[in-house]
C-alpha cells in the first residue's frame, strides 16, 4: 500500500489551480518541505528515503536512503542551498542541489522529532522524542549546546526571524 503525494498549486489571480499526485515513495509521507524560492519540494516517507522533486515538472531529480531506518522530519535551510533530515537519532545534512557527500549528525540517544535552522543557516536545532534539544554548529557540526527538557517529548522548533530566539514546543 502506497499514500501518494499529492501536491497543489494556485496561480494568483487565475482561479485555476494545477493539480498533480505522485507515487515515488512506496510508505507513507512522513514530511515534506519547500524550498524558500518553491522551485524544489523535499519529501521523506516509510520507505526509507529523502526524496526531492522539481516542482516545475514534478519529477524526482535526487533521491537518498537513510541507513537508520525511516525519515521522520525533512528541512531546507534559509538560502535553500542545504537539506537537512532525519531518521531515528540520526540528522544528515547535504546540498539541495546536487548529489554528493552529506554530514551525518550524531548526538541524539532518542529519535529526533523536529528540526530548524537558524535564519542564516550557521546552525541547526534539533529536539527529540526524550526531551533534548542540540544546537549544532553547520561547519565543523559539533554541538554548541544542549538543553534539556525533562524527558519531554519536543514536537516544534521554530527560530526567531533575527535568530536572537528559539521556540521550542514540548
Amino acid at each position: 500500500m502506497f499514500i501518494p503525494l499529492v501536491c497543489a498549486a494556485a496561480a494568483y489571480g487565475s482561479g485555476k489551480a494545477d493539480i498533480r499526485v505522485n507515487l515515488g515513495h512506496t510508505s507513507i509521507i512522513t514530511d515534506a518541505d519547500m524550498s524558500p524560492d518553491g522551485s524544489l519540494l523535499a519529501t521523506t516517507g516509510g520507505d526509507g528515503m529523502l526524496r526531492i522533486w522539481d516542482c516545475a515538472s514534478f519529477r524526482e531529480i535526487r533521491s537518498a536512503a537513510a541507513p537508520e531506518g525511516w525519515p521522520r522530519v525533512v528541512r531546507f535551510s534559509p538560502d535553500g542551498g542545504r537539506i537537512a533530515w532525519s531518521a531515528e537519532n540520526v540528522i544528515r545534512v547535504r546540498s539541495s542541489s546536487e548529489d554528493g557527500s552529506e554530514t551525518a549528525l550524531k548526538g541524539h540517544a532518542a529519535m529526533v522529532k523536529d528540526i530548524a535552522f537558524s535564519p542564516d543557516g550557521k546552525m541547526l536545532v534539533s529536539g527529540d522524542k526524550e526531551g533534548v534539544l542540540l544546537v549544532w554548529n553547520l561547519t565543523d557540526g559539533k554541538v554548541l549546546k544542549r538543553i534539556s527538557f525533562d524527558k519531554k517529548e519536543i514536537f516544534d522548533l521554530e527560530f526567531s526571524a533575527d535568530g536572537t530566539a528559539l521556540a521550542a514546543e514540548y
